[in-house]
């Protein structure tokens, strides 16, 4: 047996494990060499995603409301009819105030230009008296055609009761106004209340709930009126079937309180009328267009 020296064989054997430690791929030693992973990521290997701190939340602030620039008084309370039913629209340089009992007209800084009653202001299709009363004025401006559309009901409760409609003949409300009154049923059973008024660029529609006369008999569903825009501003009578139609739309099929839309699009020929259906009666209440 032969003896090899202890300390040439820890040389030979230091040498063959850096050769091994230090081996390239290739089987080629290369001193120094710095090994690499080369193999290619399994299509199925989970990859960690970078985290990223998410923002810290900041407070954001809704624009503040404009202030008013100025502040008066509209129209006052008679105390004659209740409720007073106030309504109101601002033209370019006019504001029209309607009540139950008023009607005022004012610049848009609130000085007064005319007041009068609203049964004596409504009087060229009247008489009106407290005796047989006109009420729930609605009032609009037209940016269209700078006019003004107002509507209200009379003589609610008989068989006499009336739709009103008028439309001014220029932008000034104080000036003259073409006014029109219809018997609301020829049957005399129901009257008119509560009505709404909407336009488009070529409508105006007026709509209001028939309520039974007889007490304790049910409503009996809407009325629909639509007028011919230009024909009524040009201060032509409305004729039925040609510039105005006049529709019963039955309670048990369309309901009560109709709301025609005002509608500023002057490309939009299409008119909308707004309902709430079965109020909120189970928490099943539906707005229907």
């Amino acid at each position: 047996m032969k003896i090899v020296n202890r300390s040439s064989f820890i040389c030979v054997l230091f040498s063959f494990l850096a050769a091994q430690l230090f081996a390239d791929v290739s089987g080629i030693f290369v001193p120094n060499a710095i090994r690499t992973n080369k193999i290619a990521i399994p299509s199925n290997a989970p990859i960690a995603l970078k985290f990223f701190l998410p923002p810290a939340p900041i407070q954001v602030l809704p624009p503040a409301s404009p202030a008013t620039s100025t502040n008066f008084a509209g129209g006052d309370d008679n105390h004659t009819y209740y409720p007073p039913d106030t309504m109101g629209a601002v033209g370019t340089n006019r504001l029209v105030v309607m009540l139950n009992g008023l009607v005022r007209i004012q610049t848009r800084s609130g000085a007064s230009v005319s007041s009068t009653n609203l049964n004596g202001w409504w009087n060229s299709v009247g008489p009106f008296s407290d005796a047989n009363f006109v009420f729930d004025p609605h009032v609009v401006y037209d940016p269209f055609n700078d006019r003004w559309i107002a509507t209200a009901v009379a003589n609610g409760g008989t068989s006499s009761a009336e739709l009103l409609i008028g439309v001014s003949a220029t932008g000034d409300p104080a000036g003259n106004w073409y006014r029109y009154a219809y018997l609301v049923d020829s049957s005399a059973t129901y009257w008119a209340d509560y009505p709404l008024l909407g336009f488009n660029r070529d409508k105006i529609v007026v709509t209001f709930t028939y309520a039974a006369i007889q007490a304790g008999a049910p409503d009996n569903g809407s009325g629909l009126v639509v007028y011919d825009k230009a024909s009524l501003y040009a201060g032509n009578t409305p004729v039925s079937g040609s510039t105005y139609s006049f529709t019963f739309l039955g309670g048990a099929s369309f309901g009560y309180n109709m709301v025609p839309a005002i509608t500023y699009d002057t490309n939009q020929s299409t008119m909308y009328v707004v309902e709430s259906i079965n109020g909120n009666f189970n928490n099943a209440g539906y707005l229907v267009v």
